[in-house]
């Protein structure tokens, strides 16, 4: 049976051209999108599975985990003018850092301090009580049912442990702190936010009253050299008036007295100065008023945290997607090698058949293989 065969050469009769002619070649990249359409809607249950399987899975991770319970918190670091707040007009004569901007008091300091090794090792070691139907009162490892390992080791367990479970955020615009803490247990996350602001609280106290200690220190220290320079130019103003009773008259004697003078009424200011900005400092050392003001305490969260599912699933969808997209990509190439395997395979016994119908009797006889004889 012969089959007729167009060629997009011909023409109707009228002129006009031919409308499979016209189209000619669609574009590549529209080729190749449709391409991947295709082998997605060929293997559209596979990615559908795929889909459902990672749903599944992630979903069910989701539903699997403990419960949390989250305690928030807020304070605001308490500013103040420092130890030698009003005492800026001496910091390039005499080295001293009176800036009001005391880096110590700004969110970011208390927000790394939260974090710190120090103040974490402290919560840890801190006692907490857990209520309910069998209340637990131990220290943050025993509480997290941590698994049993050397002293050190569990130490450093429960510090990573800690830290996952304390979340700080700043408000740049108003300084205000946030502090979350989330926990398998809504008494111990409340605990341990309560802890935290007070541990945070006694370390800031304490650095500032050493700071206030080592400030006092080197202005005794300034104010004693001073005194001695203010004794030195009051000397100088002592002799100088016993050598020049007569000073007045003379212009050059009176200029140097001047100079005299106000070196020695300089020095006198300085001493007066630093007197101040020691006794200040000694107040600060002394000063145990909070350095935060805590604007929201720590509650007692009432429910849990939510488990994400709606995040889970978003995810799953995503991941499946994908994972379905390639395995189907996988699965096409792999057909197509297959079927040009086919097709050679067929073009092959194709070309013996003929040759067999041609010669019917060579057909006939058995024939020789590598192997041997069939």
């Amino acid at each position: 049976m012969a089959v007729g065969i167009s060629s997009q050469s011909e023409q109707p009769a009228d002129g006009s051209l031919n409308p499979v002619a016209h189209r000619g070649v669609e574009p590549a990249d529209h080729s190749a999108l449709l391409a991947i359409v295709n082998v997605v809607l060929a293997y559209r249950r596979l990615v559908l599975a795929c889909v459902v399987v990672v749903t599944a899975v992630l979903v069910g991770l989701a539903l699997s985990a403990p419960r949390t319970y989250t305690s928030t918190a807020a304070f605001m670091p308490h500013v103040s003018g420092g130890a030698l707040a009003g005492l800026s007009n001496l910091a390039a004569q005499l080295g001293v850092n009176v800036g009001k901007d005391d880096p110590t008091q700004s969110p970011d300091f208390y927000a790394e301090v939260i974090k710190s090794r120090d103040l974490l090792t402290t919560l840890a070691k801190s006692s907490y009580t857990i209520k309910g139907a069998t209340p637990r009162t131990g220290p943050l490892a025993d509480l997290l049912e941590l698994e049993p390992a050397p002293p050190e080791q569990r130490m450093d367990n429960a510090l990573k442990r800690l830290q996952r479970m304390i979340f700080v955020n700043v408000t740049r615009q108003t300084g205000i702190m946030h502090v979350n803490v989330t926990s398998p247990d809504p008494d111990l996350s409340r605990e341990i936010s309560e802890r935290l602001l007070r541990v945070l609280d006694d370390f800031n106290t304490t650095l500032r009253q050493n700071q206030a200690g080592a400030e006092e220190k080197f202005l005794e220290q300034r104010e004693d050299e001073a005194r001695g320079a203010q004794a030195v130019a009051e000397n100088r103003v002592v002799e100088f008036l016993r050598s020049n009773r007569e000073y007045a008259r003379a212009p050059t004697l009176a200029h140097e007295f001047q100079r005299l003078n106000q070196e020695a009424l300089y020095r006198a200011d300085v001493v007066t100065t630093l007197t101040k900005a020691r006794a200040q400092a000694r107040i600060e050392a002394a000063r145990n008023t909070p350095v935060i003001t805590v604007l929201d305490r720590p509650n007692r969260p009432l429910r849990p945290d939510g488990r994400g599912l709606l995040r889970a699933g978003l995810l799953a969808l995503v991941l499946g997607s994908i994972l379905g997209i390639v395995l189907a990509f996988l699965a096409n190439a792999l057909r197509d090698e297959k079927d040009d395997v086919q097709s050679r395979q067929f073009l092959r016994l194709r070309t013996e058949a003929l040759h067999d119908l041609r010669h019917p009797l060579r057909a006939l006889m058995p024939r020789r293989t590598t192997g041997g004889a069939e």
